[in-house]
């Protein structure tokens, strides 16, 4: 086995040197028994471009999961096994490796990526038809479901249960109706609002303008803080995440805080609320895979994407890397050492007060 990669000729030789396998350029004409590397950076996509016509086994290192150069891996036929990313501490593939962040992927690591897919044969391969995901199990959703207009209108009127007699004064009684008893006012039990269910996409669209807070750090009480800038903007706080906890800051357990405010959470890339009728949309959200997939799906209709921050030290290589790929960033909200993160993003730095005037 050998490797082609685009680096320096002296990396090339002192590559080789370490690892006892011969590194070549990705212009090599001898193809031969090789393996191509393409790594994240400013040519990523134009040497992923050169190794697929190699027709060989290819390995990428693609950068933070779902990131730009991720999905150009995917969509260009790259197998998961054969795509490192990073994904919280560790740089992994689909599961056989993990490797720890620290500063980068070692070269002695990635060989071990390299023989895997030489050994087995691991080339690029594009699917020209999907098997479509099963449709969801409505019978699980106790609530009701978002329909279009025309849906809408079909829909049979709710028949309200009869009171049990047994549980109605006869002196009170007459027919369907309740008679007031002389001096007494009646009064209404509170109604519960009615749950709501709704797809991501759609529900989105509804928003004139929509706020993103990324809680870069799991430590921090995030609820707390988007429930009080989600006041401030006098919106609606909707929590996407893989486990709902900011319902808490509203009511429990998490089906009275939806009915009882205007709060949300996402359950299957359908968003759970009652209330509407708000201009703002708050997002909370956890920088999963699953979860930034679905964000990235929404991210036309997202006008400012804040970082929510805790230790700079444990934070700022996830704030380079965000920067690094290009993507949007309105700014950074520290919980903690703010002086450090001022220094190094002086334009970036925003306070609740900044956030509650977008």
């Amino acid at each position: 086995m050998k490797i082609l990669i685009n680096i320096k000729n002296e990396s090339l030789k002192r590559y080789s040197k370490i690892t006892g396998i011969q590194f070549e350029s990705l212009d090599t004409k001898d193809t031969n028994d090789a393996v191509a590397i393409v790594l994240q950076g400013d040519d990523f996509q134009t040497n992923l471009d050169k190794a697929l016509g190699l027709d060989i086994p290819i390995v990428t290192v693609a950068g933070y999961e779902n990131s730009q150069d991720h999905q150009y891996a995917i969509e260009a036929g790259i197998p998961d096994e054969a795509i490192l990313v990073v994904r919280g501490d560790m740089v992994t593939n689909q599961g056989e490796f993990q490797f720890p962040k620290k500063k980068g992927v070692k070269v002695n690591n990635l060989m071990e990526v390299c023989k895997y897919v030489h050994k087995n044969n691991i080339l690029p391969e594009i699917y020209i038809w999907l098997i479509p995901e099963p449709e969801h199990d409505q019978e699980e959703v106790e609530i009701w479901r978002y329909k279009d207009n025309a849906e809408e209108t079909a829909d049979r009127p709710v028949e309200k249960p009869m009171p049990n007699p047994a549980d109605v004064d006869p002196e009170f009684k007459i027919t369907n109706d309740i008679r007031q008893q002389p001096g007494i006012q009646k009064h209404d039990k509170p109604k519960n609002k009615q749950i709501n269910q709704m797809p991501i996409k759609d529900f989105t669209k509804q928003y004139k303008k929509i706020v993103a807070v990324l809680k870069t750090n799991s430590g921090v009480n995030s609820g707390s803080i988007v429930k009080k800038i989600t006041a401030n903007l006098k919106g609606f706080h909707l929590e996407m995440v893989e486990k709902p906890a900011s319902y808490k800051c509203y009511a429990e357990p998490i089906n009275n805080a939806v009915q009882s405010s205007n709060y949300g959470y996402l359950k299957d890339q359908e968003v759970i609320y009652s209330t509407s009728g708000f201009d703002t949309l708050v997002i909370e959200v956890e920088p999963t895979q699953n979860i930034l997939a679905i964000m990235e799906s929404i991210m036309p209709n997202i006008n400012y994407i804040i970082h929510l921050t805790g230790s700079y030290d444990k934070n700022k290589s996830d704030i380079d890397a965000w920067i690094s790929m290009g993507l949007p960033i309105y700014g950074i909200l520290p919980v903690e050492d703010e002086e450090k993160y001022r220094k190094k993003y002086p334009d970036l730095i925003k306070d609740i007060n900044e956030i509650s005037k977008l």
